[in-house]
């Protein structure tokens, strides 16, 4: 560590400041060992921001050395991919020692882990944000009633409401699960200073009673609609709806209805007093060229600048619910739109393109923004650069090759290419190319039905050395497993599709003990048998550290 540094001439408060910004994780990495002053600052800052979704496991475990308990303000927790995540933290802390804690987000946490979560979160007394999305196993979990009375923020799939209670100080609300209207009105009661609600109402019936929300405070309104055929919201419920919420400045709608949906000017009588509105509609057979002009009013092109487009039987704003992922070929003939520019919207907000079949560049605008990039077919650079910018691909993937070489051509073109996937291609000789170039770019690879063995793994390996997120479908072999996890060093995930006839019993033992001595590196499996076939293909998941030199 350096005796002198010129950082330590700023004040502390100006890192302080600086530090907002930052994830835990990428504060550390920064500004740890830098000097001793600086150190002191990491020491005394009492407002860290802690995301472990899909973290490094060497990230995990230096926020796991490097933090106290009282300087996290917010935690995110994910077991989805980072294996047994939430065990091992709460291995190494108690949850009552969050005492600052004021926002909490849990994904997909193993069953047992969340259950004890759930029973400590009432000893967390600065908790106002609660996000939770459970594993899709897991049977509903009840918070009390006095978590709930605490928090300001609450995202569930499922709401446990309780009779004759409320909660004055929920002001967000999200719910991923559908609701009946009559449901959603009596969470509403229950908590009638919301300032904001993302629900979606399950209609089986039409609508009798008043379509409203008894919520006067509420300013961010997302609604999504579900329905049974010939089911439909009607404007006169959205009518009412509206009109009941008078300090509304932000809507969101999405559903399936009839063609009253499609008239502008009625739309437009009921939403003058909002900021933003923007609504997705399925609606088959309309009348498109009748019914868009109703959108084109000096009201929505001019005053609110919301325009709208036709396409595929949706009726939607643009550009807020532009697909951005482009399936070719596709029918531009077929897309309505009240813009005067498509080429622009298109070009800006077309972030991931597929290309079917044969190519003959029958994209009509120019997409320099796409960073996913599927191709099912072989296609000529020459083609490609007319199209996209291919500076700007960060993740492709290739279901058909024609050799090792056309491989190389791509990636060539593509300099920042990233994730890597390949798919459906038997075979890909690398001898004459593996031993003379390398990319070391490639930091995702996802390779299936490509035939590993002991000869070209080496060869894989020597390509794309970088690798730290590996998956590859159908190995023949334990063997394959073993030397792909000892020869790319830098992995910290890897998913492994081994049949199980390779695998006889007691074998899965020696499998983990064989990679923990080869990689001398601390890690976390799990195994996950196929479930339309479990006898025949099971999922070997890893979540790896550095390892270990001597």
């Amino acid at each position: 560590m350096p005796s002198c540094c010129l950082l330590d001439r700023l004040p502390v408060e100006l890192f302080h400041d600086v530090f907002e910004y930052f994830w835990a994780h990428e504060i550390l990495q920064s500004f740890s060992n830098v000097s001793e002053h600086l150190d002191d600052v990491l020491h005394s800052y009492s407002s860290h921001r802690v995301n472990l979704q899909y973290i490094l496991r060497k990230n995990f475990d230096l926020i796991c050395e490097s933090i106290r308990p009282d300087q996290v303000i917010s935690l995110r927790l994910s077991d989805e991919k980072t294996i047994a995540q939430s065990e091992i933290f709460f291995s190494r802390f108690q949850l009552e020692q969050f005492t600052q804690l004021q926002s909490l987000t849990l994904v997909k946490i193993e069953e047992k882990i969340l259950t004890a979560i759930f029973h400590g979160l009432t000893n967390l007394p600065h908790l106002r944000s609660l996000i939770l999305k459970r594993p899709e196993s897991m049977d509903q979990l009840n918070i009390t009633y006095e978590l709930l009375s605490q928090l300001n923020r609450l995202h569930l799939d499922k709401y446990h409401s309780y009779d004759d209670k409320s909660f004055p100080n929920l002001a967000h609300l999200k719910l991923s699960y559908e609701y009946s209207l009559d449901k959603i009105q009596i969470m509403c009661k229950q908590a009638t200073n919301l300032k904001s609600l993302n629900v979606i109402i399950f209609m089986n019936t039409l609508v009798t009673q008043e379509f409203l929300l008894p919520l006067r405070q509420l300013t961010y309104l997302t609604l999504k609609v579900q329905n049974r055929p010939n089911i439909f919201i009607s404007m006169n419920n959205i009518e009412c709806l509206l009109t009941n919420l008078p300090c509304l400045k932000h809507f969101e709608l999405h559903t399936n209805g009839s063609r009253e949906l499609a008239d502008g000017q009625r739309w437009q009588m009921l939403t003058q007093s909002l900021t933003t509105f923007h609504f997705n509609f399925k609606i088959e057979w309309l009348d498109i060229n009748e019914h868009i002009d109703s959108f084109r009013t000096p009201f929505w092109i001019h005053e609110k600048q919301w325009f709208v487009a036709y396409y595929d039987n949706y009726l939607f704003s643009v550009p807020y619910f532009l697909n951005t992922h482009l399936k070719t070929p596709y029918c531009h003939e077929d897309f309505y739109t009240t813009l005067t520019d498509t080429s622009v919207v298109i070009d800006q907000n077309i972030k991931a393109v597929s290309i079917y079949g044969n190519f003959t560049g029958r994209i009509y605008h120019r997409c320099n923004h796409v960073e996913t990039l599927e191709m099912f077919s072989s296609i000529p650079i020459e083609s490609l650069l007319n199209i996209f910018d291919l500076n700007q691909i960060k993740c492709l993937t290739l279901f058909s090759l024609n050799n090792a070489q056309a491989l190389v051509s791509l990636l060539q073109a593509m300099p920042r290419v990233q994730k890597l996937q390949i798919a459906f291609i038997s075979q890909l000789n690398l001898f004459e190319i593996a031993s003379r170039i390398q990319f070391e770019q490639i930091r995702t690879l996802d390779v299936h039905d490509s035939h590993f063995n002991v000869y070209n793994i080496e060869r894989w390996c020597h390509l794309f050395p970088n690798v730290n997120d590996l998956t590859v479908g159908f190995l023949e072999s334990k063997a394959e497993l073993i030397r792909l996890l000892d020869d790319f060093k830098y992995l910290s995930y890897a998913v492994f599709e081994i049949k199980d006839s390779c695998i006889v019993d007691k074998e899965t033992e020696m499998i983990i003990d064989e990679v923990r001595r080869l990689t001398k590196a601390t890690f976390t499996y799990e195994i996950v048998p196929e479930l339309n076939d479990p006898t025949f293909v099971s999922s070997f998941n890893f979540w790896l550290g550095e390892r270990q030199v001597f």
